[in-house]
């Protein structure tokens, strides 16, 4: 077993939370429209659309060949919530390096 890990980042947004979670749990791949420079394309590897514990390829700028080879498995998790002053959208991403 390598080494394993935990990033957490959690960002305040201005848009509407249901059109981030929209996109997120039902059209992943519109995450290439928003942000081109970081995803290009998303692709079901395994799972159905929706059902917790799907699995997402991503072609991207960010997560490339490279890391997976040093990172696997490789989990993001996304939390939105909408607190009465503040919307907050949390990047979760949980990882293993394959050599610790």
């Amino acid at each position: 077993m390598g080494t394993i890990g935990k990033l957490v980042r959690e960002v305040e947004i201005k848009s509407d939370i249901n059109l981030v979670y929209e996109i997120y749990k039902h059209k992943p791949n519109n995450s290439a429209v928003i942000s081109p420079d970081k995803v290009q394309g998303c692709d079901f590897v395994s799972g159905q659309c929706c059902d917790p514990g799907s699995v997402i390829g991503t072609s991207s700028m960010v997560i490339e060949g490279g890391v997976l080879e040093v990172y696997n498995p490789l989990i993001l998790t996304v939390n939105i919530e909408d607190m009465s002053h503040k919307k907050l959208v949390t990047w979760t991403m949980d990882f293993e390096k394959v050599n610790g």
